[in-house]
């Protein structure tokens, strides 16, 4: 039996999950996880435009782990959909202070990147929701290139953003089937 099955399930309302999933994101885009983040990327934050940029990636590829980790473990669409667009609806009061210019670009850019994350993953990701080596590389080499402006090169950095890759795409998998959304 596996670990979540054996723990018992936070019973939440839509409402508190879409919360759940925003303190979530909030604690892996912090200026703390964001500067550390950076640096195990090898992504040298000397001026602000550049720790908002390293900012801006983690959060797009954090909202893509959280849209992916809702469709692998909510299988209820209409329950899924809810609680993603009121999460995206808590992003949006928080980032514009409620106001709505500018939210249709931001979601235009939120979904290409998310595609863009997607098709990196590869055919087989997309059929079997699995990760494999060649899925986690292209992706990393999507970040590589937004961060650096091309391909990345040296192995160790590769390495360390493969590494974030498949271990927080595991974790926000693990944080979702923490609940149970009534």
């Amino acid at each position: 039996m596996d670990n979540n099955s054996e723990r018992q399930k936070v019973r939440v309302s839509r409402e508190e999950f879409a919360h759940a999933l925003l303190h979530w994101l909030r604690l892996m885009v912090s200026k703390e996880s964001t500067k550390e983040v950076a640096d195990k990327f090898g992504f040298k934050v000397k001026k602000n435009e550049d720790f908002l940029k390293m900012r801006h990636e983690l959060l797009l590829l954090n909202i893509w782990f959280i849209f992916d980790a809702c469709q692998c473990a909510i299988e209820d669409v209409e329950k899924r959909d809810a609680c993603l667009n009121r999460f995206l609806g808590l992003i949006f009061a928080g980032d514009t202070g409620g106001k709505f210019e500018g939210v249709p670009a931001w979601l235009r850019t939120v979904h290409l990147r998310c595609r863009i994350y997607t098709e990196a993953m590869g055919v087989e990701y997309l059929k079997t929701g699995l990760l494999g080596e060649n899925s986690l590389r292209e992706v990393s080499k999507v970040i590589g290139r937004s961060l650096f402006g091309e391909a990345i090169t040296d192995i160790d950095v590769l390495t360390h953003i493969i590494l974030y890759v498949s271990a927080t795409q595991i974790a926000t998998l693990q944080m979702v089937h923490e609940y149970d959304i009534h």
